[in-house]
C-alpha cells in the first residue's frame, strides 16, 4: 500500500527521513530491494552519508539501493531497453539535427546551427511533456522564415531527428526517460528483468513533476505495494506539493511524521538582510561569517544566486587566515578563463580576415593576450618589447588591415623568428584548416607553445591552477576527441564551419572545481540545497534576475508559442516552494543583496521578491527585519586647484625657454590646462597614438595637397583660374590618396565618403578663389611660402628682473600675399574641422580694452581665456601674426604704402564660408591694429611667460570640455584628488 508522508524541513529533512527509514529495519541484504530516489545527486549523497552515522558506525551492514533521479533513468534504461543507445553530449544531437535541417531548410550552416539549438529546446520540452511534436501550422508572423518553415514542418523533422539518433545514439536524458516510461506503460515492472530486484520504493522530496516523470512514478505505484512518497514542507502545503499529492490521488491525504522521529526541535530561522552595491563588499561580509573550519558537512554553506560570483569568491576565501577545506559543487563556465580568450581571439581574427588581411585589432588581440606573455621565448627576453616595437611598427602603416608577410618583413633577427613562430601557431596553421583534425592538431600545438600540457600530471598548488588543470583535462577528454573522431567530418567546408563549432564548445563547456562534498565549507547553486539542512546558510546575490533566475531567451518558447504547442506554461511556484524550504531547512539565513538604482558602470540592481516577502512576513507579524547596510568606505578628498610648482621645476622651466624654441601649442595647452601642460612637457609622458586611422589623417592629406598644389607658384603671381585643371587636379588627387594608403585605414563605407568628402572640399576651395576673381574681388595671388617655418628670438623682462630672450617658431601653411582692394599679406592655416572659428570681436576688444592682471594666479588664467575665447581660436592666430609681423622684412619688400596684414583658417569643408580671419575690421579701424598689436602682443606675452615661471601651481582647467578626449585624464583625477 502506497503513503504519503510529511517531514518539515526545519526537522533537519534527511536525519529525520533516516530515523523513520531504520525504525524496525535490519540492514541485511533484503534491504538492497528497497530503492530510495532523491531528485538530485547531492541529497543522495547526504542521506547515504547519515545512513552510515546512525547505524554503520557500530555494526556492518548493507544500504539500500540509493539513485538520484539521473541515475535511475540510466540504471533503467540499460536494464530495459534491449539495445541500449550510448549517452551523448549536447554537441552530438545538434549535429544529428543539423543533418535533418541541411535537407529541411537549404539553408547554410551557421543559420542552420543557431536555429537548430533552439529547436533542440523544443524538443526536449515535448519529451518532459511525454509527447510528440506537431506541425504548428500557423506559426507567429514575428518568427524569422527558417523558424516558420521548420514549425510548418516539425513532425516531420522531429521524426527524422529521433529517426538518426536511434542509428546513431547519443540520447540525452529526457530522450531516456521517455523511452523507459513507453516500455512500463506496455508491460510491468513484474515483467522485466527488475522484478526480482525490487520490493520497496521510497519517492523522496519530488514536486513540481512533469508529465513523462509523473508517467514513471505512476508505473512504481501501480507495481509496487510498499512505496512510500516523501514530501518536505510545512503546514499549510505549499500549490506545488498538493498538486503533486492529488496526481497520485491521494488528495490531503497524507501522514505528517510524528515528532519522535525529528532529528531537532522544529523553531523558525534566525534571518538577517545585508544590503550593499558593492559585490566584493557582499563577498567579504559574507566570509566575515565564517570563523572556523566547518566540523562537519552541514553546518555552513554558501549558496550562489549568480554563478559568477564564484571566482571572486573562492579568491577571498584563500585570503581567510585560517585553514579552510571547500568544496565547490558549481560546475564553472570556461568562456572567461584565459586560454578560452585566447583561442575565440584566434577564431574572431579568422572569422574576420579578408582579402589576406587580419583587421589589426583583431591581430593585437591574440598578440596582446596575458598567456602569451607567459610564454617562454628563446631569443627574446622581454615578449612586452616586442609587442611595444609591433605596435609602433603597426602604427606608423596605420592600417586597419594586415597581412602577416608584411609585418614579419618589417622586423629582422630573433624579433622575425619569434614574429614568425606565433603567426606559425596562432595564424597561418587556422588558415590552413581542412577537416576537423587539422583542427585539433592546431590546438595542440597552441598548447605545446603555450607549454600547457604538461601542467595535467603535475601536483597543483592553489585554486588557479586546479582551475588550469581541470580545464586541460575537460579539453582533452571531451573537446579534442570530437575532432579527432569523425563526429564533424560532414562539416567541413567551408572551413568557417569547424570554427563555429569549436567556439560553441568553447563557450558552453563547463568545468568541475574541486574539494570532498562531506567535508569543510560548501559552496552551492541554488538548485543542489534540495532536501539539504545547514545550520548556517549565506545566500548571495539575491537579486531579481538571479532568484528567481531568468532563463536564456529563447524566441521559440514564449507564453504564446508554448500555449499554441500544448506545452504548459510554468512561472515561479517552484521556486517560491524551493526558496521557503530552504529558509526554514537551516538555524542561521545570512541573506545577501546588491541594491544599484542607477550607474554608468553597473547594471541596475533590485532585491528578489523572495526577499520583499520575507520582510513583509516579518512585519505582519509584528516583527522587524533585521538588516545591516554595507557601506563603501568612502573618503572625500577635497579637490585641488592646481599641481605646485616646485623651484626646480620653475628652474627647468626658465632653462627650457632660454634654450628651446616654444611653439603657439606649448603656450595653448598652458592656458587650456596647467596640469595638461605639467604632463606633458615637465613630465614628457606621452600616451601611444592609436591604431589604424586618426582624425588628423584628412588634414594632413589637405595640407599637402595643398602643399603640393601651390608650392610651384612661391614667388611668382598667378590667378586660380588659369592654373585651375580639374582632370589634373583629379589625378593628383588619387595620387596623393594612394600615397597616404586610406584604403588600407578605412572601412570600405569610411573611405567612400572621407574620399568623396576630401575630394569635393578641394574642388569648391579652388572654385571660391575662382568665383572672387571673376567677380574682380581678387586681382592676383603670390604665394610666400608653403609650410613655412618661421622663427623669431624675443627679449623680454621677468618679474625678477631677469632678461629672457626665448625664441618663438611657428610653421604657416600658407602665407600669400594677395591683390584685392587693398594689398593683403595673409598667414593661414589649414583646418578640417569646419567648427574651427575665430572671434574676431574679441580679438578688437582686447586690443581696445584688455587689462593685464597684476595676478599670477587662477584669476589670471581665467581673465585669458575670457579675453581669447573658449577654444583658444584666438590664439593661434594671434600667435602666428606676431610672429610674421615680426618677420615681415622678410616677407614684404620692398614695403608697400598700403597693405594689410591678416590671420586666418583656411576650412575647405565648410562650403560657405572656407576662410575666416583674425581681425574683420573696416579699413579706417586698421590704424588700431597697426598701432597697438605689436606692443600689446610683446607684454602679453612678456605676461604669459611670467605666469609660467612664477605661478605657484599649475592649474588645474575648470572646463570639463577640455578634459573630455585628454589623454592624462586619469592622471589628473589623482593629483587633483589623491595626492
Amino acid at each position: 500500500m502506497s503513503q504519503a508522508l510529511l517531514i518539515p524541513p526545519n526537522s533537519h529533512f534527511l536525519k529525520t527521513l533516516v530515523n523513520f527509514f531504520l525504525e524496525g529495519r535490519s540492514l541485511d541484504e533484503n534491504i538492497l530491494k528497497t530503492w530510495v530516489i532523491f531528485p538530485n545527486r547531492r541529497s543522495a549523497l547526504f542521506f547515504k552519508h547519515y545512513l552510515r552515522e546512525k547505524k554503520l558506525n557500530d555494526t556492518a551492514g548493507f544500504f539500500p539501493r540509493i539513485f538520484s533521479f539521473e541515475n535511475l533513468i540510466d540504471y533503467l534504461y540499460v536494464m530495459l531497453e534491449e539495445i541500449p543507445l550510448s549517452k551523448g553530449a549536447e554537441i552530438l544531437r545538434l549535429l544529428i539535427l543539423l543533418e535533418v535541417l541541411k535537407e529541411e531548410t537549404k539553408e547554410r550552416f551557421e543559420k542552420n546551427f543557431f536555429w537548430g539549438q533552439k529547436f533542440l529546446e523544443v524538443f526536449e520540452e515535448f519529451e518532459k511533456e511525454g509527447r510528440i511534436p506537431q506541425n504548428l501550422i500557423y506559426p507567429p508572423e514575428n518568427l524569422p522564415p527558417i523558424a516558420k518553415e521548420i514549425f510548418e514542418k516539425l513532425l516531420k523533422v522531429y521524426s527524422n531527428y529521433v529517426s538518426l539518433l536511434n542509428q546513431k545514439g547519443g540520447l540525452n536524458t529526457s530522450s531516456r526517460l521517455r523511452r523507459i516510461v513507453e516500455i512500463l506503460e506496455k508491460k510491468s515492472f513484474k515483467e522485466t528483468p527488475l522484478a526480482n530486484l525490487i520490493d520497496e520504493v521510497w519517492l523522496v522530496g519530488f514536486a513540481g513533476l512533469r508529465k513523462i516523470e509523473e508517467r514513471l512514478f505512476k508505473a512504481f505505484l501501480r507495481d509496487f505495494d510498499k512505496t512510500f512518497l516523501v514530501f518536505e514542507a510545512l503546514e499549510p502545503l505549499p500549490e506545488v506539493v498538493e498538486n503533486t499529492l492529488r496526481l497520485f490521488g491521494f488528495n490531503r491525504n497524507y501522514q505528517v511524521l510524528p515528532k519522535k522521529y525529528y532529528e531537532k526541535e522544529i523553531k523558525p530561522p534566525l534571518i538577517k538582510f545585508y544590503c550593499t552595491v558593492d559585490p566584493h563588499l557582499e563577498i567579504k561580509q559574507a566570509l566575515d561569517l565564517i570563523k572556523k573550519n566547518p566540523e562537519s558537512p552541514d553546518e555552513i554553506a554558501v549558496v550562489l544566486s549568480d554563478p559568477r560570483a564564484l571566482v571572486p569568491l573562492i579568491y577571498q576565501l584563500e585570503q581567510k587566515d585560517f585553514p579552510l577545506e571547500v568544496n565547490v559543487s558549481l560546475l564553472c563556465p570556461m568562456d572567461n578563463l584565459p586560454l578560452n580568450s585566447l583561442l575565440i581571439a584566434v577564431i574572431k581574427a579568422q572569422k574576420e580576415k579578408n582579402n589576406g588581411l587580419y583587421p589589426t585589432q583583431s591581430y593585437l588581440k591574440v598578440l596582446k593576450h596575458p598567456l602569451l606573455h607567459h610564454a617562454s621565448f628563446s631569443g627574446v627576453l622581454v615578449w612586452d618589447q616586442v609587442i611595444k616595437d609591433l605596435e609602433r611598427f603597426l602604427r606608423d602603416k596605420g592600417y586597419i588591415g594586415v597581412s602577416l608577410e608584411e609585418i614579419e618583413s618589417g622586423f629582422n633577427g630573433s624579433y622575425q623568428e619569434i614574429i614568425a613562430r606565433i603567426h606559425q601557431v596562432f595564424f597561418k596553421n587556422w588558415e590552413k584548416i581542412e577537416e576537423p583534425k587539422d583542427i585539433a592538431k592546431s590546438l595542440k600545438e597552441v598548447l605545446d607553445f603555450l607549454g600547457l600540457r604538461h601542467l595535467v600530471s603535475q601536483p597543483q598548488s592553489s585554486w588557479q591552477d586546479i582551475v588550469l588543470n581541470n580545464y586541460l583535462d575537460v579539453f582533452e577528454t571531451e573537446i579534442l576527441p570530437l575532432f579527432e573522431g569523425d563526429y564533424f567530418k560532414p562539416w567541413s567546408y567551408p572551413k568557417e564551419n569547424l570554427f563555429i563549432l569549436l567556439e560553441h564548445l568553447l563557450k558552453t563547456q563547463k568545468i568541475p572545481f574541486f574539494g570532498d562534498p562531506l567535508k569543510g565549507l560548501q559552496i552551492l547553486g541554488f538548485l543542489e540545497t534540495r532536501l539539504l539542512y545547514f545550520k548556517k546558510i549565506i545566500l548571495l546575490d539575491v537579486n531579481e534576475g538571479n532568484l528567481p533566475p531568468s532563463s536564456e531567451f529563447n524566441p521559440l518558447l514564449t507564453d504564446e508559442i508554448k500555449r499554441y504547442l500544448g506545452i504548459p506554461v510554468y512561472h515561479n511556484e517552484l521556486w517560491d516552494y524551493y526558496f521557503i524550504r530552504l529558509i526554514n531547512a537551516a538555524e542561521e539565513v545570512h541573506i545577501f543583496y546588491l541594491e544599484v538604482e542607477k550607474a554608468n558602470i553597473q547594471e541596475f540592481k533590485e532585491p528578489s521578491r523572495f526577499i520583499h516577502r520575507l520582510k513583509w512576513e516579518k512585519e505582519k507579524q509584528g516583527e522587524t527585519p533585521e538588516e545591516t547596510v554595507i557601506q563603501p568606505k568612502v573618503e572625500i578628498f577635497s579637490k585641488k586647484e592646481g599641481i605646485p610648482k616646485t623651484e626646480k621645476v620653475k628652474e627647468h622651466l626658465f632653462k627650457y625657454l632660454s634654450t628651446e624654441k616654444v611653439s603657439r601649442s606649448y603656450f595653448e595647452t598652458y592656458l587650456k590646462c596647467g596640469a595638461k601642460f605639467y604632463f606633458k612637457y615637465v613630465m614628457k609622458l606621452r600616451e601611444p597614438e592609436k591604431l589604424g586611422f586618426k582624425v588628423e589623417d584628412p588634414g594632413k592629406f589637405l595640407h599637402k595637397f595643398f602643399e603640393n598644389f601651390f608650392k610651384p607658384y612661391e614667388g611668382k603671381s598667378f590667378l586660380t583660374s588659369k592654373i585651375y585643371d580639374k582632370t589634373q587636379i583629379e589625378t593628383q588627387l588619387e595620387n596623393l590618396w594612394e600615397e597616404f594608403e586610406f584604403k588600407r585605414k578605412l572601412d570600405p563605407l569610411s573611405h567612400y565618403l572621407s574620399k568623396k568628402i576630401a575630394f569635393i572640399s578641394v574642388f569648391r576651395y579652388l572654385e571660391f578663389w575662382i568665383n572672387k576673381e571673376k567677380e574682380g574681388q581678387i586681382k592676383a595671388n603670390r604665394v610666400l611660402g608653403v609650410e613655412k617655418k618661421v622663427v623669431y628670438k624675443d627679449r623680454l623682462t621677468l618679474l625678477d628682473g631677469r632678461v629672457l630672450e626665448p625664441t618663438f617658431w611657428g610653421i604657416f601653411d600658407f602665407i600669400i600675399e594677395r591683390k584685392e582692394e587693398i594689398l593683403k599679406y595673409l598667414i593661414m592655416d589649414f583646418k578640417s574641422n569646419p567648427s574651427y572659428t575665430p572671434q574676431p570681436k574679441k580679438m578688437k576688444e582686447f586690443l581696445e580694452k584688455f587689462e593685464f592682471s597684476d595676478r599670477y594666479d587662477l584669476e589670471g588664467v581665467r581673465s585669458v581665456l575670457e579675453a581669447f575665447g573658449n577654444d583658444l581660436f584666438n590664439f593661434q592666430l594671434f600667435f602666428y601674426y606676431y610672429l610674421f609681423h615680426q618677420n615681415k622684412n622678410f616677407f614684404i619688400s620692398p614695403e608697400p604704402d598700403r597693405y594689410i596684414i591678416n590671420a586666418g583658417f583656411i576650412r575647405p569643408s565648410h562650403f560657405k564660408k572656407p576662410e575666416v580671419f583674425l581681425f574683420n575690421l573696416k579699413n579706417k579701424d586698421w590704424a588700431l591694429v597697426n598701432q597697438c598689436f605689436i606692443p600689446k602682443a610683446k607684454r602679453f606675452l612678456e605676461w604669459l611667460i611670467n605666469h609660467l615661471l612664477f605661478a605657484d601651481k599649475f592649474y588645474f582647467t575648470e572646463r570639463d570640455k577640455f578634459c573630455e578626449y585628454c589623454e592624462y585624464v586619469s592622471l589628473c583625477k589623482n593629483y587633483r584628488y589623491l595626492i
